[in-house]
């Protein structure tokens, strides 16, 4: 039963969500503006990777667009040049943000104001979210671990088994 008990825990524990803030800020663009934020999804925070949380607009009765791109692409789409493959893209007001992320690399999310009459203000809180804790397995140093845990077990070993025969010698003088 503590054997069954010890491995959900251990289940649970490793089967967690991370999250990484992303942007927690105030974006001010006037007519046909844009602001951006540039980040990295590592390859161990892959699993069902998004972008998570809230976005207020003012004025409320606007939209405005969100656009995914790799790096790369957002170099060629702010020097308007061809080729640009967006991720993502989605024209929203206020509300709730959820934009799946695929693969790993450098990433841009745009915020922008194209297309409007009258200056936005965005107001966001957002996080990149993933499955699982996020950081890479290293077997060296599980190895490592390891390698101390045995080397450790060893002296102890050997410090019962010293102590023991130290005792048996000093009961076998006595008799």
């Amino acid at each position: 039963m503590r054997v069954g008990t010890v491995l959900v825990m251990v289940l649970a524990l490793s089967v967690g969500a991370g999250a990484i803030g992303l942007a927690d800020t105030t974006f001010e663009m006037d007519v046909g503006q844009y602001r951006f934020v540039s980040f990295r999804v590592q390859p161990q925070q892959t699993e069902r990777t998004s972008i998570e949380g809230s976005l207020q607009l003012d004025p409320d009765t606007i939209e405005i667009e969100l656009i995914l791109m790799h790096l790369d692409d957002f170099v060629r789409w702010r020097n308007n040049q061809p080729d640009v493959d967006t991720l993502f893209h989605v024209r929203t007001g206020s509300g709730e943000v959820d934009i799946p992320v695929d693969g790993f690399g450098d990433f841009v999310l745009v915020v922008s104001n194209r297309g409007n009459f009258h200056a936005a203000t965005a107001t966001s809180d957002l996080d990149l979210s993933f499955e699982g804790t996020g950081t890479e397995y290293n077997p060296l140093d599980m190895a490592l671990k390891l390698a101390l845990l045995l080397m450790g077990l060893a002296v102890v070993v050997i410090l019962v088994v010293g102590i023991v025969r130290l005792l048996s010698r000093s009961k076998a003088r006595e008799s």
